[in-house]
């Protein structure tokens, strides 16, 4: 192993070893790069510690299909892991956060703006921003974004059982 992304690194006549380190007989031995993409990840081996046959010509190959296909769902798995650490973050922080999309309806609202608002995340999802915001400041919110700023102030608004209450409101678009 030598820390580069060679295609195979081959040796037919390797030592074998156990677990003890100790050698045990001579073979081949082939080592794949695990990569996902081109970004190099590691390594995967393989011997013929076990069954002494030669090694075949699709072989390493195949272990270096198997190192990409592994490195492409190791990178997934790390991506989910952080998807899934950022999702708790946001579903469980004490500022209220809204997700629109680019026609400025709800796709996701967090906790804390459903306990302030007093709407269920089902009565939300899939309403325009206009439903939850009184028409001013509304509309220069919705001008503030469709230029591609961020808007940003204190707005007084109001519950779904109307009563009213002042947030300090960030929107980017």
């Amino acid at each position: 192993v030598n820390g580069k992304q060679d295609p195979v690194i081959r040796h037919d006549n390797a030592p074998l070893y156990n677990q003890f380190s100790e050698v045990v007989g001579y073979g081949w031995h082939v080592s794949a790069p695990i990569l996902d993409g081109g970004k190099f990840i590691g390594f995967i081996t393989a011997d013929n510690f076990l069954n002494n046959k030669a090694l075949k010509n699709f072989q390493p190959d195949l272990l270096c299909l198997f190192g990409a296909t592994i490195g492409h769902l190791i990178s997934r798995q790390l991506e989910q892991e952080t998807i899934r650490k950022l999702s708790s973050a946001v579903q469980h922080s004490s500022s209220m956060i809204i997700v629109l999309n680019t026609k400025q309806v709800v796709e996701f609202a967090n906790d804390a703006f459903c306990r302030l608002s007093g709407y269920s995340l089902n009565e939300i999802l899939g309403e325009e921003l206009a439903v939850l915001f009184p028409t001013e400041p509304y509309q220069t919110i919705k001008q503030t974004l469709s230029s591609g700023l961020a808007w940003q102030g204190e707005v007084v608004n109001y519950k779904k059982n109307g009563e009213a209450y002042e947030a300090f409101v960030s929107i980017s678009p």
